[in-house]
């Protein structure tokens, strides 16, 4: 028979002190990622939108301005386009 004699088998402390600080900062990271809460944004809307949102509440009521004699009084100063040849009455034609 024989004896089989194994040698002791030393355990190389950096190798397990590497994979245990790339196991924490994995963990860290998912938790930070994943679970953590979300700071909120601060948002500060420009005053050109300010101003459009309050231009837009507005409501005109249409038959009022039409009927108001400030509008009556108004005069047209700009004609009726011409009439215009369109084209060729068929345009794949040459």
């Amino acid at each position: 028979m024989a004896i089989i004699v194994e040698e002791k088998k030393t355990i190389k402390w950096g190798n397990v002190l590497t994979v245990v600080v790339i196991a924490v900062v994995v963990l860290a990271s998912a938790y930070f990622l994943f679970f953590s809460a979300k700071p909120g944004v601060e948002v500060t809307v420009p005053q050109k939108q300010k101003l459009a949102t309050e231009l837009s509440k507005i409501s005109i009521d249409s038959s009022s301005v039409l009927n108001s004699d400030s509008f009556k009084v108004l005069k047209r100063y700009s004609s009726a386009p011409a009439e215009a040849s369109i084209g060729k009455t068929n345009p794949f034609a040459r």
